[in-house]
């Protein structure tokens, strides 16, 4: 599925009471935590969800652990430490770092031109590179799934 947590989680609901019980796989745009309080634990399990960043409860890389140092200071009531959390802090060290490089007085134009001339980035354990043609940014990817109680398995 390549659709919002909102679209995804009334899909798959619609699509379990027709009884489809097919494997469904949903992009990262698509919260896990948050379709399964939409949708129960039931009608979410099994759903897969392609992750573009690592697990943000591990500790193995320092993109990580800055997160969660980060979240125990600044943590929002109510929000879970999560993959979207983490894309989202992730977007944002790398907006920052293409600012630094496009200079003092940043324009659209200088920003786009130091974030595409970025190979070199490393965001804490992730390589960042953009080109002209690219603007992927990470080749990172990871494949979760919800289990029966509605977490996230590795």
């Amino acid at each position: 599925m390549v659709s919002n947590t909102a679209a995804s989680a009334e899909f798959v609901k619609q699509s379990r009471a027709a009884g489809n019980d097919a494997q469904l796989l949903a992009l990262s745009v698509t919260d896990g935590p948050q379709l399964v309080q939409r949708i129960g634990k039931e009608a979410a399990h099994g759903l897969g969800l392609v992750q573009v960043v690592p697990d943000p409860a591990s500790r193995a890389l320092a993109i990580t652990r800055e997160l969660q140092d980060d979240y125990k200071k600044f943590a929002p009531k109510g929000i879970d430490l999560n993959h979207t959390l983490l894309e989202g802090y992730l977007a944002g060290k790398v907006l920052a770092e293409g600012l630094r490089r496009a200079g003092p007085n940043p324009t659209r134009k200088r920003l786009r031109e130091a974030l595409e001339a970025m190979r070199d980035y490393d965001a804490g354990g992730l390589l960042i590179r953009f080109s002209p043609s690219s603007h992927s940014g990470s080749e990172f990817l990871d494949i979760t799934i919800l289990n029966r109680e509605g977490r996230i398995l590795r």
